[in-house]
């Protein structure tokens, strides 16, 4: 089975190519637009590794650490965060997170992916999500913040 990524990024542009890169090295890529969407994905589904901005609308990286460290300690160990924030900020994240990746944007590309890879398999088995929740529930082209939210016996999009 392969791992499976949670990719945060509020620019369709980086989101596509970070969903392509981690794609091609071999993971399966949720891609969302919005720190809130990402919260609520996180409180349902399992990911091998979590790759996020500090920046984010709707719930901030940070926002998404705290929630992390409340509800699912073992995944802050499995995350990446990517921002182009000052260095001091990105300072307070590693002193405090210090088994978290951070890289400043602009980004290498083989050191992200790398990262990103590492994170995943830093995950002791590969997570099983549930099928409403697996990367075919995110429509291609969908618009940044729509995800598909567990309904009764089925499913439905949401904003």
């Amino acid at each position: 089975m392969r791992r499976s990524v949670l990719v945060v990024e509020d620019d369709i542009a980086t989101r596509t190519l970070l969903t392509v890169l981690l794609n091609r090295a071999g993971l399966d890529v949720d891609a969302i637009g919005s720190g809130a969407d990402a919260m609520t994905l996180l409180s349902a589904v399992s990911y091998s590794a979590v790759l996020f901005d500090l920046q984010l609308p709707g719930a901030s990286g940070h926002d998404i650490l705290a929630h992390l460290e409340a509800n699912d300690p073992e995944t802050v160990a499995h995350s990446v965060v990517v921002s182009s924030s000052t260095p001091q900020a990105l300072d307070r994240v590693r002193a405090r997170y210090p088994q978290t990746p951070v890289i400043r944007k602009p980004f290498d590309l083989i050191e992200l992916t790398e990262a990103v890879v590492r994170a995943a398999e830093r995950d002791p088995k590969p997570r099983h999500t549930p099928a409403e929740f697996s990367r075919r529930s995110i429509p291609p082209c969908a618009p940044a913040g729509v995800v598909l939210v567990a309904a009764g016996g089925g499913a439905q999009l949401g904003a």
